[in-house]
């Protein structure tokens, strides 16, 4: 994958994706498979805003049967199981724990009666998976089995617990990489750090984009019949500026926390917090809202707490208050884990589409539940103009089939489209000698794209050396993710390629060498690398970083 802007500029594309997240990489995969002429680009870098934001379960709806929203169920479950098929190495089976309470709606009947249901609407929630990778029934335990894994769980009315499994993606970011790398494989162009600034039409539909490159400062056109607008929490705002209609979506600021003591290594739980649970459009009512305490890279995340944002996107920030309320709530709901804003590493912060239907009372926020698909043609807009608008990481493979349908599907039949893999570069080295351990660290990382970056490290002697060990990262890993997966910035490699830095800062003297690395590539000065480090700490902030 390579960022060549003359070639995004000198052809037609049968359409033009503007932003890569989730949604974007997951559309552009789907059409470029499918034998369309691709084009991708993204103001900042691949899968580093909202996407990148989440407490990482690939969830199946089992909360949507409050709703008995089935449909939307199904189209969790069959997501869920697409994500875990196209990523195994990135996504692993997560139990999930609720304490069961009194007779209500937590009671062990009724959430038996629950899993009896989730387990028949998902009965082929593992077709085609691998069986270290298949999700279990859901199940109920006693009083004294969740006591081993909680024993500080002091409420009396605590009856037992009930357990159900949905996917834990260890890397979001890289599973969003992986899709665009394929479609890239697929014969998509690809660029990062590409800000556009108009949606172009002509005669009553789209011809493309006109846009800047913000790592040259300069203008740039991309020409298209149809362009895809994936631009998350801006996509409204592109519209506007583009001169087109756009729907009013209020957004809420949501932020997760990571820590490093956990509850369970084993299992994530779910707690039910004081405040009440807002959900006006819940046909079985629950009592309050649940908090999640989920175990990842030996750490733990916390969330999610959501706060009305009434500002510019680009505004978002997570501040002290925001996670000293997360904390605040934590140690109420589990007085035994004493956490303090000193055990906190990472955070999480993005937006989140608001419903429709938003109460105005101050403080209440309810999620939208629905994404948004606009087909502007509809609605009197241009034609071939399609706006996205997700609400789940999850369902994001379900949205992108509606995308496909709407531009009339399949283009090419299978037997003609290209296959993944064909536009491999030449190898950088010599052939790959790594221990199989590390070989086998390296798959867990990258899939089978390991081999590649394996021949990255084994090139050379400095490709081998180690920048890091806790985690490990090694130079030649840096050199592959310039070369072939569009790293333009330290933060690139540390927060979205390595995942070096997604679980708290690896310290000033990591990025440091992972800084001189780059600059090797990329011909960075000393102002350069400073400024580099310096930008990758602020990501950070407020927390206190190590030396």
């Amino acid at each position: 994958m390579k960022r060549e802007i003359t070639a995004l500029e000198n052809r037609t594309f049968d359409a033009v994706i503007i932003g890569a997240g989730i949604y974007g990489t997951l559309v552009a995969w789907r059409l470029a498979k499918a034998g369309y002429q691709v084009a991708i680009v993204e103001k900042g870098d691949f899968c580093a805003a909202t996407s990148a934001n989440s407490l990482k379960i690939l969830h199946g709806g089992l909360r949507y049967l409050q709703h008995l929203d089935f449909k939307r169920m199904r189209e969790s479950i069959k997501s869920r199981r697409e994500i875990m098929s196209f990523a195994p190495h990135l996504v692993m089976p997560l139990p999930c724990l609720v304490p069961t309470i009194g007779r209500g709606m937590r009671s062990r009947l009724i959430m038996k009666s629950a899993f009896l249901a989730n387990d028949l609407i998902g009965r082929d929630r593992n077709l085609g998976l691998a069986r270290e990778k298949q999700l279990p029934p859901g199940r109920i335990m006693g009083r004294a089995e969740i006591k081993k894994i909680m024993p500080d769980l002091s409420r009396r009315e605590i009856t037992g617990g009930a357990v159900w499994y949905d996917g834990l993606a260890v890397n979001t970011e890289r599973i969003a990489l992986e899709y665009l790398l394929t479609a890239c494989d697929y014969g998509a162009a690809a660029a990062n750090y590409i800000r556009v600034d108009r949606i172009v039409t002509k005669d009553g539909g789209v011809t493309g984009i006109t846009a800047t490159d913000l790592l040259a400062g300069t203008p740039l056109a991309i020409r298209a019949d149809r362009v895809i607008n994936c631009a998350g929490p801006w996509f409204a705002e592109l519209l506007r500026a583009s001169g087109l209609p756009a729907p009013r979506v209020r957004w809420a600021k949501a932020v997760n926390l990571v820590v490093r003591k956990q509850i369970s290594d084993t299992c994530a739980v779910g707690l039910e917090s004081r405040a009440g649970d807002r959900d006006m459009d819940a046909v079985v009512k629950r009592g309050g809202r649940l908090y999640f305490f989920v175990p990842w890279k030996g750490l733990m995340m916390i969330g999610t707490t959501y706060h009305r944002f009434e500002q510019a996107p680009d505004r978002v920030r997570a501040t002290r208050e925001d996670l000293l309320t997360i904390l605040e709530e934590a140690n109420s709901l589990y007085p035994s884990l004493r956490l303090e804003y000193g055990d906190i590493c990472f955070f999480h912060c993005g937006l989140v589409p608001m419903a429709d239907k938003q109460e105005d009372e101050p403080g209440t926020v309810q999620l939208a539940k629905h994404p948004l698909v606009i087909d502007h043609a509809d609605t009197g807009g241009p034609a071939g103009l399609v706006s996205l608008c997700g609400i789940k990481y999850t369902t994001a493979p379900t949205i992108a089939g509606k995308v496909l349908r709407l531009l009339g599907g399949e283009k090419s039949p299978p037997a003609a489209r290209k296959t993944a893999g064909i536009s491999r570069p030449p190898s950088p080295g010599r052939p790959v000698s790594l221990a199989a351990e590390r070989l086998a660290a390296l798959h867990d990382r990258y899939g089978h794209r390991a081999v590649r970056v394996a021949e990255y490290i084994g090139a050379s002697r400095d490709g081998e050396r180690w920048l890091c060990r806790q985690p490990d990262l090694q130079a030649g890993e840096v050199v592959y993710f310039i070369r072939e997966e569009m790293a333009e910035t330290l933060a690139d490699v540390v927060l979205r390629r390595s995942g070096l830095g997604d679980a708290g800062s690896p310290g000033r003297d990591v990025l440091q060498r992972i800084a001189e690395v780059m600059a090797a590539e990329l011909s960075w000065d000393t102002t350069r690398k400073e400024r580099e480090v310096a930008a990758v700490e602020g990501r950070y902030y407020p927390l206190v970083l190590p030396g």
